[in-house]
């Protein structure tokens, strides 16, 4: 006897809908199929399901002869096949059992209308028929393909999710964190019918992922996936050598490290697609991945291909090797910098950073070799530049420097702060590194010192030049001068209090990232370098309350260290310049109290930027604020938000208003700095950056001081306040 179909109602129904286009006199179906009771309505008439055990249960189900009826009966027959007895069969539409077609059923049972041809009749079609699948996904079209049939029966037959059939890497991740392979292996044995359908299985997988697909098969019932990839692991490593003894000592070891799947390992790295699939799949950032590696090199070693090991892009050993010359080709550069010694190193580090071991590596330590590659070519092109003149003015160096400090500056302290925090790279490596930021150091901190020399000197020559720009004339050089250009421009000043160099290029590199803001190309009036900005000098001294008044001010008062920033307020009202370009229109400047609430700007905020003010000024403390705390904690501005600025510039997108950065000062990293001990004696004037000079006294190492008519309270000389890094003041102009 035929196997008995399990029929769903929507089988059911669509058999009647099917046989009822032809009238029947009856409204009595037999269909031959097991199933459960149930009831349907089609065309206005109710249809009740009835399964039947035997012959005499039919006939007691059966209205009597002659008996008027009002709904449609459809009874499931599992205990005959063809012939019923003729007093039975006459009262039947069509007078026999109907057979449900298998395409109709299991079009039905995925809600389709159509299935691909020949799939009915597959060891697949067959097991989900049987009802030995259940929470089958329907189809979204009116087809039910192959490949459908496949992936959800894999779904819910065997936990294998949709995902892991999209790729080759996703198939072999997912068969590398199952571990029920060996139990479908068991079920396949007792079972004819699951044995019919793994052989479909790995036909199936063949043509949708090639020799991939049934790798990923039978190592997942052999539970040797793991094995496979170190397998594979060597088999990369070894295909571009000329040692053909090399070669063939790897063949022989994928025997004995993938047991039973050797060919199928060589099949899956002859189509070309294993580097790429390897680095899909495994992670040397991920531990587990990383004993993974750790033991596909014992096996080269093990089996006598430990020159393989040192060569590998995977292996420990290679990428230890690879590291050595990364420090052994800095070193060499540090000790004689030369052209040709900076593109062997950079050449070197680029093999290294190409190697998918690299990414076992810190983050920090990642970001390190990448800023030793810039710092290299920094000193390199230090050596073969133009030396700045040592004629002319003392106040010329500032200038010069100034103007070099704006183009590279925040590049090269940004280096030099990943370089101080790199961590994780072998010895060799460190070594290489700590004697490369000897040597750039140096250099830059020669130039802090003849900055802030010059830098006094500028301020003691009434701070004259063209080509800087004082804070104080922020307001009229830029600002005003930016407005100028139509009377649809408007602007939002987003005053950053301690941002340096360094950070601001971090903040930039963010915004780029988000391809919403970038530097505009307009471009202040008469100046010529660069940048579409003159370098912009701090106040002396470089301190908040005196430099960001003289900002907001419009003017440098050097009493203004006595007011302290209440007053900022007034100033920024009264500031000539704006004034002079806005008339009687209000001039408001947001601090941090007024700005924020929780992650939102306050609605007084957002109003004043989507308004019709020319000019907005807003006070963001964030960085400042974030350099009194921890001293445990690193900031990376080109991987951390910081928050009021991100919902400033999201409001004046929406505006269409144009914003400029700008800080009061900037700031010298903490661990670029020395503690002055016992400079400032007990009852002296003095701060972080300042101490007052008794009569006569001359600075001591590391100090300058301006002349005697510029020695305003509270500035009467300074403790490393005018490095280029607190002096120079960031200014980018976004849009």
């Amino acid at each position: 006897m035929t196997e008995t179909p399990l029929l769903s109602d929507a089988d059911v129904r669509l058999e009647v809908e099917r046989l009822f286009r032809r009238a029947h006199r009856s409204k009595l179906v037999a269909l031959f199929g097991r199933g459960q009771p149930g009831r349907f309505e089609l065309d206005g008439l109710r249809w009740e399901i009835v399964p039947t055990s035997c012959e005499l249960e039919l006939r007691s189900m059966l209205p009597a002869p002659g008996e008027p009826t009002t709904t449609g009966s459809v009874y499931l027959v599992d205990w005959a096949e063809d012939a019923l007895p003729l007093d039975v069969s006459c009262r039947l539409a069509g007078g026999r059992i109907y057979h449900v077609a298998r395409d109709a059923r299991l079009a039905a049972l995925f809600g389709a209308r159509q299935v691909d041809q020949g799939l009915a009749s597959t060891a697949l079609a067959r097991l989900v028929l049987s009802g030995g699948v259940t929470g089958l996904r329907k189809v979204t079209g009116l087809r039910l393909t192959t490949n459908d049939l496949w992936r959800r029966v894999l779904e819910a037959r065997f936990g294998i999710p949709e995902s892991a059939l999209e790729s080759e890497s996703a198939w072999l991740r997912w068969a590398r964190a199952s571990d029920t392979g060996q139990a479908f292996v068991r079920a396949s044995e007792g079972d004819d019918l699951l044995r019919a359908v793994r052989r479909e299985l790995l036909a199936w997988l063949e043509g949708r992922l090639g020799s991939v697909g049934v790798l990923g098969l039978r190592a997942w019932e052999l539970g040797l996936v793991d094995r496979v990839l170190q397998a594979l692991l060597l088999l990369v490593g070894v295909e571009h050598s000329d040692n053909a003894y090399l070669r063939g000592l790897v063949n022989g070891l994928v025997a004995s490290i993938a047991p039973n799947l050797a060919n199928e390992v060589r099949g899956a790295h002859a189509s070309g697609t294993a580097p790429a699939l390897l680095a899909a799949v495994l992670s040397a950032e991920d531990e587990a991945d990383r004993r993974l590696l750790e033991s596909a090199q014992q096996h080269a070693m093990d089996g006598g291909a430990s020159a393989l090991a040192t060569a590998s892009d995977w292996l420990p050993a290679g990428h230890a090797a690879r590291e050595a010359a990364v420090a052994a080709s800095l070193t060499l550069f540090v000790d004689t910098p030369a052209l040709r010694r900076c593109k062997r190193c950079s050449g070197v580090q680029a093999s290294e950073r190409a190697s998918p071991r690299r990414r076992a590596s810190p983050l920090g330590t990642r970001r390190g070799r990448k800023m030793a590659a810039r710092l290299s070519a920094w000193l390199l092109a230090r050596r073969v530049r133009p030396q700045l003149a040592e004629h002319g003015t003392q106040w010329q160096a500032a200038v010069d420097l100034a103007r070099r400090y704006t183009e590279e500056g925040g590049f090269l302290d940004w280096a030099r702060q990943a370089l101080r925090g790199m961590r994780g790279a072998g010895d060799p490596l460190m070594a290489a590194v700590r004697k490369l930021y000897e040597v750039v150091d140096a250099e830059a901190r020669a130039d802090d010192q003849r900055f802030a020399k010059a830098y006094v000197a500028w301020v003691d020559a009434g701070k004259r030049s063209n080509e800087v720009l004082p804070i104080q004339y922020v307001t009229k050089r830029v600002v005003t001068q930016f407005l100028k250009g139509g009377e649809h421009r408007r602007l939002l000043l987003v005053l950053m209090d301690g941002m340096s160099y360094a950070t601001a290029v971090q903040v930039l590199q963010r915004l780029r990232d988000q391809r919403r803001w970038s530097p505009i190309a307009w471009r202040t009036p008469g100046w010529n370098g660069q940048l579409p900005l003159p370098p912009v000098l701090a106040a002396a001294p470089t301190l908040t309350e005196v430099s960001r008044a003289a900002l907001f001010a419009g003017v440098a008062d050097p009493r203004f260290g006595d007011q302290g920033t209440d007053k900022d307020d007034s100033r920024w009202t009264s500031n000539p310049h704006i004034r002079d370009l806005v008339g009687e229109e209000p001039l408001k400047v947001f601090f941090r109290r007024d700005i924020h609430a929780g992650h939102e700007l306050i609605d007084e905020v957002k109003q004043a930027v989507a308004g019709d003010q020319r000019v907005v000024a807003v006070v963001v403390n964030a960085i400042d604020e974030q350099l009194k705390g921890s001293l445990q904690v690193a900031v990376d501005y080109s991987k951390t938000p910081i928050l009021p600025l991100e919902a400033l510039l999201s409001a004046a997108d929406g505006a269409e208003r144009a914003v400029l950065l700008v800080a009061d000062h900037g700031h010298v990293a903490g661990d670029a700095m020395r503690v002055a001990v016992g400079r400032i004696p007990v009852g002296r004037e003095g701060g972080a950056r300042w101490r007052a000079l008794a009569e006569g006294e001359q600075p001591q190492d590391g100090e300058d001081a301006p002349a005697p008519e510029h020695r305003g309270s509270p500035w009467r000389g300074r403790h490393r306040g005018a490095l280029g890094q607190r002096a120079l003041v960031p200014r980018v102009p976004l849009r």
